[in-house]
């Protein structure tokens, strides 16, 4: 069980602070015993656990008066909403095969805000779900390779609210697969991917943009 209290305004804010608050709670059960050395807290299966591990866990956060349109990160809202967010995530591992799984819930009442000395700019604050699923096997070589898919859905109040009919926000599905070599450890490693976007338009259920793209990048962590 952890907890946090924090301002929830994020960094070098420009809105003024205010009284709202971060408030988080995460719940987490081991029910075959704990991982190695943090081995639950990355992706792949870099300690090649002997026996099976799981991790069962869920999270629950509410940013009272937010001021960014991510509750901490992007760009200031016109004004300070509420969010309630709720997450779910699953993760398994065994002898360099890892499969991890999250579900998230964000609502938010009134996610539209709009400028005061002009009605036609507006920002909104994304609201409603997403869930992700990946498996993975590492190679005793540490030489990964991953599969992945991905969907956000937004809710119907930032695609189909009669006072805004230009906001439309399109469902998102991502499907990915990657190559990973691991040189120092979850710290220093090469990747690529290839992936695939798919947006669904939820007002007339068509699908939309279809897009290809390929990712390469190399990562040094501290």
């Amino acid at each position: 069980m952890r907890g946090a209290l924090t301002s929830g305004e994020g960094r070098n804010s420009v809105l003024s602070p205010n009284s709202g608050l971060n408030y988080t709670g995460r719940f987490e059960w081991l029910p075959l015993g704990r991982f190695t050395d943090g081995n639950d807290y990355i992706e792949g299966d870099l300690a090649r656990e002997p026996m099976p591990k799981l991790s069962v866990a869920a999270t629950y956060s509410y940013n009272d008066k937010a001021v960014r349109q991510a509750g901490t990160l992007g760009n200031d809202l016109y004004e300070a909403r509420n969010i309630d967010n709720y997450e779910f995530d699953l993760l398994y591992k065994h002898k360099g095969w890892a499969w991890y799984s999250e579900y998230q819930n964000r609502s938010v009442t009134n996610p539209i805000t709009v400028n005061s000395t002009d009605p036609t700019k507006t920002r909104l604050m994304y609201a409603g779900q997403g869930y992700m699923s990946q498996l993975s096997y590492l190679f005793k070589n540490n030489f990964e390779i991953a599969g992945r898919f991905s969907s956000t859905i937004p809710s119907s109040s930032i695609y189909d609210d009669p006072g805004f009919p230009s906001i439309n926000i399109q469902q998102t599905d991502q499907y990915e697969l990657g190559v990973t070599k691991y040189l120092n450890g979850h710290r220093v490693k090469i990747q690529g991917a290839l992936v695939y976007i798919s947006e669904k338009d939820l007002r007339t259920d068509l699908r939309g943009a279809n897009v290809w793209s390929a990712v390469f990048q190399f990562e040094l962590g501290l």
